[in-house]
């Protein structure tokens, strides 16, 4: 039997979560623009972690530089995740890569109307009563997923919005039933 080394496991397993990481927060990046994220999100997040630099943000998703799990942490509390929510992201953007279903980059059609499905869902959502666990039992997810979806994060499929209208008793999203049924 093969004795395997404990730090060389640990290392790999450590790679994997800093390159889910990297996946999660490049995707993040993609979805505002250069001067967004200077101005807005990295000017607040480095007046709370001071020791955070955009530099050092920017050089780790390009994989030319590493970030210590301290930072990554605090990077995704400062966009409100927990740390290992945000390795289930990359883990679910990575697997969408795989499978060719990656999310489309900002200004691409397909996220503006991601962005509209989300807005639809919350007003579904708001006039039925219903929790993000309704809605994420209804399409067969579990609730960490939905709330990637709800956030934009990650895009909802045709069939998963076809459903909700379908469950709702809708056609579509024009029709002016408002009749629940099955949730």
């Amino acid at each position: 039997m093969e004795k395997i080394d404990k730090s060389d496991k640990n290392g790999t397993d450590a790679q994997n979560i800093s390159e889910l990481y990297r996946v999660a927060l490049a995707h993040f990046f993609d979805m505002h623009t250069m001067e967004t994220l200077k101005k807005d999100v990295f000017k607040d997040l480095n007046e709370t972690y001071e020791n955070v630099f955009f530099r050092e943000l920017k050089s780790f998703i390009n994989k030319k530089g590493r970030l210590s799990e301290k930072k990554r942490i605090q990077i995704a509390s400062f966009l409100g995740f927990k740390y290992e929510e945000f390795i289930a992201l990359g883990r679910k953007l990575a697997d969408l890569e795989k499978e060719d279903m990656s999310p489309e980059h900002k200004g691409s059609e397909a996220l503006s109307l991601n962005l509209s499905t989300v807005k639809t869902f919350q007003e579904i959502q708001r006039r039925h009563h219903l929790s993000d666990r309704d809605i994420a039992k209804c399409l067969n997810m579990d609730l960490m997923e939905y709330m990637f979806r709800q956030r934009g994060l990650i895009p909802f499929s045709f069939d998963e919005i076809s459903l909700i209208f379908e469950i709702i008793g809708k056609k579509s999203p024009d029709s002016g039933d408002s009749q629940t049924e099955g949730i």
